[in-house]
């Protein structure tokens, strides 16, 4: 849903530290407060398709990047959205009957995949989407996330082992 005078509302927030400017003038407001507004004024269905339409294909144009050898330009981009990346990402996730389901999930996938190096990749993302892949039955796309949490986990601590030996049952299991 849309809020009333979201120019004046904006203007309230800054002005008792709620929200603030940041670099090339961009608005950002606090976690609370994002969850406060995704609470009372939650997207309609096709402002969802519409942003999620937007990062998805910001995060797959930065995957080619990362790909083509030009690292470093896909991860400053993201880094710039990982915030909002995330928490859109989280939020859908969170939707039960999610059409975009399969989609939403490898985005994440590919979001870690690209920002593993920095730390920025988000274990608790992924472990949304593991929630939400098993959910699915598809034992391939279930895998898929595990072996991403592993790889995220591994740049950070010794717990990755536990994940790549269910990753390794499952493919067993696969053929």
């Amino acid at each position: 849903g849309s809020v009333p005078q979201p120019r004046r509302a904006l203007s309230v927030l800054v002005q008792t530290s709620l929200a603030y400017y940041g670099v090339e003038n961009r608005a950002f407001v606090l976690v609370p407060l994002r969850e406060y507004m995704l609470q009372h004024y939650p997207p309609t269905q096709d402002e969802l398709e519409e942003a999620l339409n937007v990062f998805i294909e910001m995060i797959s144009v930065n995957k080619a990047l990362h790909s083509d050898f030009v690292p470093h330009t896909a991860v400053t981009t993201l880094l710039a959205q990982v915030v909002n990346t995330d928490s859109l990402l989280q939020y859908a996730l969170k939707l039960p009957g999610l059409e975009q389901l399969k989609r939403v999930i490898e985005a994440c996938l590919t979001l870690a995949e690209v920002l593993t190096t920095t730390n920025y990749a988000s274990i608790p993302l992924l472990q949304l989407a593991l929630a939400r892949a098993r959910e699915t039955g598809d034992k391939l796309l279930i895998a898929q996330v595990l072996q991403t949490i592993g790889l995220c986990a591994a740049a950070r601590s010794q717990h990755h082992l536990t994940y790549f030996r269910e990753v390794v049952d499952i493919y067993r299991e696969l053929g």
